[in-house]
This record gives C-alpha cells, sequence and structure tokens, in this order.
C-alpha cells in the first residue's frame, strides 16, 4: 500500500494508455513542414488549450517543461536575468528544494535574501510578508500547498495585498501539490507564474509546466531552437505533454469529490490512530491540506518507523523525496515541533483519491503496532 503521493502518484491506466498511442500516433516533431509535424502541432496545441483552460488561463501563457522543478527555476532565474540580477527578495523559509536552492544559488548573489515567518503548521504570517515587502522587492516565491505539512497558503490575499504594496515585485507559485486537488483560476491571482507537475497527479514523469502572465517578463535558462515561443527550447515530449493534458482532466473532474473523499480518509485516519497511540504531535492542522499529514512520533526515529512498515509493504515517508537524504532536511519542522523527544520521529503521509477504507484501517493497524513494539524495546517496557 502506497501512502507517499506527495512525492510521486502512480501513472494511471487511461493516462499512460493516452501517453502510447500518442507515442506511436504522433511521432513527427511538432515543429517539422510536412504532415507528420502538422499533426504533432495540433495535438501539442490542443494539450496546451485542456490545460489552459483547466486553470482558467490564456494557452499563449502556458509553457510545457520537463516538471515542477524546471518550471520554478525558469520563473525565477528567468525573471531575475531581466531585473538584472539585484534586488530584495523574499521567501518561505519551507520551500521545495527546487524554490530555496536557486534563491541561495550564485544567481542571487547581488540580492538580499529575506525569510517570512511562517506559522506552526507552515502557514506565511501575511502581516510579516507585507511589512518585509520592500520598494527594491524584485520577488516573492512560495508554495500554493506545502509539500512537508500540506499548510494552504491564502494565494489570492498574498498576491493582492504584495501587489498592492509593490506592484513590480514578482510572486511566484509553485502549486505542485495542489493542482488538480483545489480549484485554480489564475485570472483570479494578481500572480506572475505558476507551477505544475503532471506525476503528482497519476500523470507521467519529466512533464511539467509553467503559467505566466507576462511571459516577455522572463528570460530563457536554454538557448536552442524556437520550441515554447523560444522560452524553453528543445524538442517538446508530446506523448508526456498529451498525457499530462489527460491526468490533468480526469483530476480536474472530480477534483471536489476527491478532495471530500481524501478529506474522510484523513479523519478516519487520525480519528483511529490518536486513539491508539499515545504521544504523538500533529503537524499538519485543520486547515491543512488533506491530501498530506505530518507529524511527529515520541522517542522513535522516522526513518525506522518508515522501514519497518516496508517490510509489510506499507509506504510512507520522512518528508520531501527531494530532500530525503540530507541530514538538515527537517531542521524547519523540528524548530515548529520545538521538542527534542519528538523532532526525530517525524513522519509524512500522503494519500490519494484511490485509497479505500480497509486501507487506512491495515495502516493504523500496522503503524499502532511497530509504534508500541519499537517503544517497548527503547522503553524496556
Amino acid at each position: 500500500m502506497y501512502f507517499d503521493n506527495a512525492a510521486t502518484t502512480q501513472i494511471l491506466p487511461e493516462v499512460l494508455d493516452r501517453f502510447m498511442e500518442s507515442s506511436l500516433q504522433f511521432y513527427g516533431n511538432p515543429s517539422a513542414l510536412h504532415e507528420a509535424g502538422y499533426q504533432s502541432g495540433r495535438a501539442l496545441l490542443q494539450a496546451r488549450k485542456t490545460l489552459a483552460s483547466l486553470i482558467k488561463g490564456k494557452e499563449s501563457n502556458l509553457f510545457f517543461t520537463s516538471g515542477g522543478t524546471e518550471s520554478n527555476n525558469l520563473s525565477l532565474i528567468g525573471r531575475l536575468i531581466q531585473d538584472k540580477g539585484q534586488g530584495h527578495v523574499l521567501v518561505s523559509p519551507l520551500e521545495h528544494p527546487s524554490i530555496l536552492k536557486v534563491i541561495q544559488s550564485h544567481f542571487f548573489n547581488e540580492c538580499t535574501i529575506e525569510y517570512v515567518n511562517v506559522d506552526d503548521s507552515g502557514k506565511i504570517v501575511l502581516s510579516d510578508l507585507i511589512d518585509k515587502v520592500r520598494i527594491d522587492t524584485v520577488m516573492f516565491a512560495i508554495s500554493h500547498v506545502n509539500g512537508e505539512t500540506g499548510a494552504v497558503q491564502p494565494i489570492e490575499d498574498i498576491a493582492r495585498e504584495v501587489k498592492k504594496k509593490n506592484k513590480k515585485t514578482h510572486i511566484h507559485f509553485d502549486c505542485v501539490q495542489s493542482f488538480g486537488k483545489i480549484p485554480l483560476d489564475v485570472s483570479k491571482v494578481e500572480a506572475d507564474t505558476f507551477s505544475f507537475s503532471a506525476h503528482k497527479i497519476h500523470g507521467p514523469r519529466g512533464v511539467g509546466a509553467l503559467y505566466a502572465t507576462n511571459p516577455q517578463k522572463l528570460k530563457p535558462l536554454l538557448y536552442g531552437g524556437d520550441q515554447e515561443k523560444g522560452l524553453r527550447p528543445g524538442t517538446e515530449n508530446l506523448p508526456g505533454i498529451i498525457a499530462f493534458a489527460r491526468a490533468a482532466e480526469i483530476a480536474e473532474a472530480s477534483c471536489l469529490e476527491n478532495y471530500d473523499k481524501v478529506t474522510q480518509l484523513k479523519k478516519s485516519f487520525l480519528d483511529q490512530l490518536l486513539a491508539n497511540v499515545e504521544e504523538i504531535r500533529l503537524i499538519s492542522n485543520d486547515d491543512c491540506s488533506p491530501y498530506i499529514v505530518s507529524m511527529a512520533v515520541k522517542d522513535i526515529r522516522g526513518e525506522v518507523l518508515v522501514h519497518h512498515l516496508e517490510q509489510q509493504s506499507i509506504y510512507i515517508s520522512t518528508g520531501s523525496a527531494c530532500t530525503s537524504r540530507k541530514k538538515n532536511k527537517q531542521e524547519f519542522l523540528k524548530k515548529m515541533i520545538n521538542d527534542w523527544r519528538y523532532e526525530e520521529g517525524i513522519l509524512r503521509i500522503s494519500f490519494n483519491s484511490q485509497h479505500q477504507d480497509d486501507e487506512i484501517n491495515q495502516l493504523v493497524f500496522c503503524l499502532s503496532n511497530d509504534i508500541h513494539e519499537i517503544r517497548k524495546i527503547i522503553r524496556g517496557k
């Protein structure tokens, strides 16, 4: 049983079929002038229209990439190059490495980096953000849904208030964990860029998108052909893009229904677990995305529990896969917990809409037993 969906999801059979079919059908290069290229170009345009319509955006403003990481890099570095590499940059301290590591990279050496306060669940303190916006603030970046805690940011409020104080500030929202799970209307959010990824919504790996309200304000990171209007040159991953569009259609069609279902699954999981196991501290609160539960178990290392469950073919994680081999990967979560007895026992369970009640029951049963057994060994009683 797989409960690490915030890291990646299993591709849906229907999406895989679409990938395979399009690989055989649209083998021509979309940029080619012959009929095979023309047919591929039409398929690419249709996929772009589909994804843009799902977020209520313009197809001319949607650009395909290799995934969320590239989209984040393109937004942040591409805009910074346009801004001559200088200025004041604001960011949440809880961001995905494809945001934090970019802002900490040499591209931003001439910038002043400042971190915005978050609350105990990882939600931005909006008043602190607004106080820190300056006349020279060139950029602010944050995830719509935090991949570690599930904290949901009020992106409409954030964008409106930041632009009210400095309309030139580039606002980027990483929507990788929210797309297909929380409705998004980019026309109602005064942000500059939004990033998306297929493999978080049961689509293929290696394909994503960037939506830019003003693409002319971005500079490309790569140089080559004129694909994606020159902003992302290189032959498009057409089968992946077509499959991405299909996965997005499926996710959006049942978005609200799935949200309600996963909310009940999360409640069932927590009700049972907390009734059976003492000394567990929740990091994710009721306002967080139901798809992600972050918690800490007292006196047990998280990776020990991960491997115990793995032996029973149950898969959870201790946090983001992109930082799973870093010793300091959970420092911000430890500060939020503020209790050394819990800080090594951080776990992340992430659901999908295909989970059933019996799977939740089995997860609780095995996790509870493992915690009790390990504590008996550690505590000697």
